[in-house]
């Protein structure tokens, strides 16, 4: 395995995503050492920006700080 990315890096994860396989979470932990997360988000899947708006929406202004709302962006 290539080393890990040192760059920091918001890990999201939708338990109900099928398009990505059941390795996703523990390979995240390996290949990014400078991350938040894997934060699984419940009740969404892969598209989870979209099927859990109320939550990222209000969790990228808590992460990056209020320049990253989405009505900035």
């Amino acid at each position: 395995m290539m080393d890990a990315v040192d760059v920091e890096t918001l890990i999201l994860y939708g338990p109900e995503d099928h398009a990505v396989g059941e390795q996703f979470v523990p390979m995240c932990e390996r290949a990014f050492s400078n991350r938040i997360g894997p934060l699984v988000i419940p009740g969404a899947g892969h598209f989870l920006q979209w099927e859990r708006a109320d939550i990222f929406n209000r969790l990228l202004p808590a992460v990056f700080g209020p320049h990253a709302s989405v009505a900035n962006i």
